[in-house]
Formats: C-alpha cells, structure tokens, sequence
C-alpha cells in the first residue's frame, strides 16, 4: 500500500498499526459541531 496523500485512509493507518479499522478513529475532517472558535475567526 502507498501512503496517503491525505488522511481518511483508515485501511492503511489499521494496517500500519496492526489494528482493526474499528479501533482507528478518523479526524481527517472537523468533526466539532461547534464550529469554529471565535478567536480563529478573528484571526482568519
């Protein structure tokens, strides 16, 4: 397997590991459903 140029490839990441897919939890993604903080916005 090559690596990957972003994550989200959890196969990979569990194969690297020597883990099931099920242990791997992916934070390729924002996964706050708050959002972003105001400071962040303020800097942006």
């Amino acid at each position: 397997m090559k690596r990957p140029i972003h994550g989200g490839n959890l196969t990979w990441a569990a194969n690297q590991a020597g883990c099931p897919v099920t242990s791997i939890i992916d934070f390729s993604v924002s996964i706050n459903p708050l959002g972003p903080p105001n400071s962040a916005i303020n800097a942006f």
